[in-house]
């Protein structure tokens, strides 16, 4: 069943309904990807940062394929490190 915004044939949102859209086979055209930042950050360390960043972003976005880690940053309180903050970059598949 498609849920697309398109014109129905049939009252929308229902079993059976029929829209009037092609959507395209994802194999025929490829797959088309958007791309977000998010910051994460932790006291203990890069690496738990960039999975708070994943985390909160899995929360609201759907079909999360691969993050790279662009930036990392630390805050500083004099000699030591008070926590660690990364910039992550998350791909995710657009719905057609």
């Amino acid at each position: 069943m498609c849920y697309c915004q398109a014109t129905w044939l049939e009252r929308p949102w229902t079993e059976g309904a029929m829209c009037q859209v092609h959507h395209p086979d994802p194999e025929e055209f490829g797959m088309v990807q958007k791309i977000i930042d998010v910051a994460g950050s932790s006291p203990a360390s890069f690496a738990k940062a960039a999975d708070n960043a994943v985390a909160t972003a899995a929360e609201t976005v759907r079909n999360l394929k691969w993050a790279r880690v662009s930036e990392l940053e630390m805050e500083l309180d004099g000699k030591k490190v008070k926590s660690y903050r990364v910039t992550v970059r998350i791909y995710f598949d657009v719905e057609r």
